[in-house]
């Protein structure tokens, strides 16, 4: 597991920060999303309280490739398990030639958030700037703390 290095997680104190995208919900979705962005060079702070992920998370393995079939993350970087054939059984037996993983929570969270910015906190309130003004939203984090962002997503699940 690889722990993120001080420069992508900021503390207590941030001050004003200026970022293309705020992704409010530090889950695997949010931080998914926050590592796409970052691949695409999109400016992205990650906003959230780095709770445990205590749900079982799995998927098919060929689910992690893209249109290519390249990798999307290392699954075996990320697999808890593997399972190379799964047997399907209703009125006959059906065998599906289809890897399925059982994700490792720790290691997906650390290869989520390899070089995201990651802000440990709550956001207090979300402003968001006069139609058409180049101001964007505002994200108040408390204590003086805020975050300008041009779009904000809020991946912190259901409810919101």
């Amino acid at each position: 597991m690889t722990a993120a290095s001080p420069a992508d997680r900021i503390g207590d104190h941030l001050g004003a920060v200026d970022v293309d995208a705020a992704i409010i919900g530090d889950g695997p979705a949010g931080s998914a999303l926050a590592l796409a962005c970052r691949a695409l060079g999109i400016d992205t702070m990650l906003v959230g309280e780095d709770a445990e992920w205590t749900a079982t998370y799995s998927t098919w393995a060929d689910d992690l490739l893209d249109r290519r079939g390249t990798e999307l993350l290392d699954v075996d970087a990320v697999a808890a398990t593997r399972n190379d054939e799964v047997w399907v059984y209703g009125a006959t037996a059906h065998r599906l030639r289809r890897a399925y993983v059982t994700l490792d929570n720790q290691r997906l969270r650390s290869v989520l958030r390899e070089g995201v910015t990651h802000h440990l906190g709550r956001v207090v309130e979300v402003t968001a700037g006069a139609l058409g003004s180049a101001g964007g939203i505002r994200l108040d984090l408390g204590a003086g703390d805020h975050i300008s962002a041009r779009v904000v997503i809020d991946a912190t699940g259901w409810p919101a």
